[in-house]
């Protein structure tokens, strides 16, 4: 029952979130007019990826580590501002609110950051009640992202999803 009742929340969001960002459609219109992934991937782009400032890392990988992070944490971009201050101590306030010294911070030394978020989400697992019944599940998904990424000492923009 939890499942569905997530996968409800989760469709009833990404309906609004169209609804809000392209207007109300015509009753019933949604699912014929709309594929789903599509409905799906706007609202991604949308309420996660540009509306915290994604598009605007020049690393591909760590924008998806960003992304993922922000879709995946109510606080994502706080543990991105932490992130930042790890390389860069003092350069941005660690709250929930993408700045313009986050952004900068991240493009300046990826690779270095990209360590840092490696590092805060892994301890932001462990600080986590639960971290007993899923942290294993949460540690393996954070292995999946690649380590190359943290040879990266300059911008690379190749394949950049804008």
């Amino acid at each position: 029952m939890a499942n569905f009742q997530t996968a409800l929340a989760i469709i009833l969001a990404i309906i609004d979130e169209h609804k809000r960002v392209f207007g109300t459609p015509a009753r019933g219109s949604l699912i014929k007019n709309v594929a789903l992934d599509k409905a799906v991937e706007d609202f991604y782009y949308t309420a996660y990826w540009l509306r915290n400032r994604i598009n605007e890392i020049n690393n591909q990988e760590v924008a998806n580590f960003a992304f993922d992070m922000v879709v995946n944490h109510g606080r994502g971009v706080m543990l991105l501002n932490r992130s930042v201050n790890k390389v860069f101590p003092g350069r941005v306030t660690a709250d929930n609110k993408m700045k313009d010294a986050t952004i900068s911070g991240i493009n300046a030394n990826p690779g270095e950051v990209y360590k840092q978020m490696i590092e805060v989400r892994r301890a932001y697992y462990q600080s986590l009640a639960d971290f007993d019944v899923f942290g294993q599940g949460w540690l393996n998904r954070l292995a999946k992202f690649p380590a190359a990424v943290m040879n990266f000492t300059t911008d690379v923009t190749a394949s950049k999803k804008k």
